[in-house]
C-alpha cells in the first residue's frame, strides 16, 4: 500500500469486510455485503455509506430492533471514526479507518485518494431532500419509533432514486442529496421519481419536502465514487432555494432550469417569484403540479 492513501474496513469478530464502492450493506439477507444469522437483525439492516474522501456515514434502515454506535441509537445518519463499535443485533462491529501502511495487507485503498488525473464537470438534475421540523418530530416521538421512521424513510427514498436512474451522493442528517448525471438519465426518469416522492408526501410519515435544480457540478478522482466533489454555484443555489421552501412551507421547489429541462414531463404551477440570498435579482420557483 502507499504511504499516504486511506484504508477503511469492517472487523466483524476475526474477519475484516473491505468497504470496497460506495454502500455497504448490513442485514440478514443473503446479498448483503455483510451478512448476518440472527432473527435480531433485520434483512436490510444498515448501510456504511462514502461520502468523500475520508468520512463515512452509519444509516440505520428502519430496522426492527435498531442500530447503535457505542451504546447510542442511530436515529438520523452517523458519521463514523475509526474504533467506533457499531452493535448490531448481538454482534458488535468496529469501524476502522486508517492512514498510511497497515503492514503487509493492503485491505483497501479509496479511489478518492488516488491522485486527481481528470476532473469533469457534469451537467444533472439535483434533488435535495429533507425531514420537516425534524427537531420537533425528535420530541413527539419515542427514539425507537423515531429511528424506524427516519431509516424506513431514508431506505425508501434511496430505493425510489437508485430505481430511477438516479445517484445517492451524501447523506445530510435528516435528509439526503441526489443527482442524475443527463449523460445516462432522461427528464422522464426525474419526473418518475419525483411523481413517486409527491405520493411518499401525501402519506406525510414523515413529513418532508425537496427542491429540485439542473445545473453543473464538478467530479473527479477528488471525490468518491458518484460523489459530488465541490460545492458549485448551482448546488449553493439548490440548498438556498430549499430554505426559501422551509421559509414558505412549501412542500417542494423546483427551480427554473429545472422546469425547462423537464418540459413535458412537470410543468410546474407558479410559487413565485423570490429574493436568494447571495444571489442578484429575483428568481421564479415552481411547485409540483400533482400537489
Amino acid at each position: 500500500m502507499r504511504n499516504g492513501t486511506l484504508a477503511a474496513w469492517l472487523d466483524v469478530g476475526d474477519q475484516h469486510f473491505p468497504l470496497i464502492g460506495k454502500t455497504c450493506s448490513l442485514g440478514r439477507a443473503k446479498d448483503s455485503n455483510v451478512v448476518f444469522a440472527s432473527p435480531k437483525v433485520s434483512r436490510r439492516h444498515a448501510i456504511v455509506h462514502a461520502q468523500g474522501g475520508s468520512e463515512f456515514s452509519l444509516v440505520d434502515l428502519g430496522s426492527s430492533n435498531g442500530t447503535h454506535v457505542n451504546g447510542r441509537r442511530v436515529i438520523a445518519p452517523v458519521v463514523l471514526h475509526d474504533g467506533d463499535i457499531i452493535q448490531i443485533g448481538e454482534q458488535n462491529v468496529i469501524f476502522r479507518l486508517e492512514q498510511d501502511s497497515l503492514g503487509g495487507d493492503e485491505i483497501y485503498v479509496t479511489q478518492s485518494q488516488m491522485t486527481v488525473r481528470d476532473v469533469n464537470e457534469l451537467t444533472c438534475w439535483f434533488l435535495l431532500l429533507d425531514i420537516k421540523d425534524f427537531v420537533q418530530l425528535s420530541g413527539e416521538l419515542q427514539t425507537e419509533e423515531l429511528a424506524r421512521l427516519v431509516g424506513s424513510w431514508l431506505a425508501e427514498c434511496r430505493r425510489v432514486i437508485e430505481e430511477h436512474g438516479g445517484t445517492l451522493s451524501k447523506f445530510l442528517g435528516d435528509g439526503m442529496l441526489v443527482y442524475w448525471d443527463v449523460r445516462f438519465a432522461e427528464a422522464s426518469n426525474v419526473a418518475a421519481a419525483l411523481q413517486v416522492l409527491c405520493g411518499m408526501q401525501a402519506q406525510g410519515r414523515p413529513a418532508f419536502r425537496w427542491a429540485l435544480h439542473f445545473g453543473s457540478a464538478v467530479f473527479g478522482a477528488a471525490a468518491a465514487p458518484g460523489e459530488v466533489s465541490a460545492l458549485g454555484q448551482d448546488l449553493n443555489f439548490l440548498f438556498r432555494i430549499e430554505r426559501v421552501a422551509a421559509t414558505n412551507k412549501f412542500p417542494c421547489v423546483i427551480s427554473a432550469a429545472a422546469r425547462e429541462n423537464l418540459s413535458g414531463h412537470i410543468n410546474g404551477k407558479p410559487l413565485g417569484v423570490f429574493m436568494i440570498k447571495g444571489l442578484e435579482g429575483e428568481h421564479p420557483l415552481f411547485g409540483c403540479e400533482n400537489e
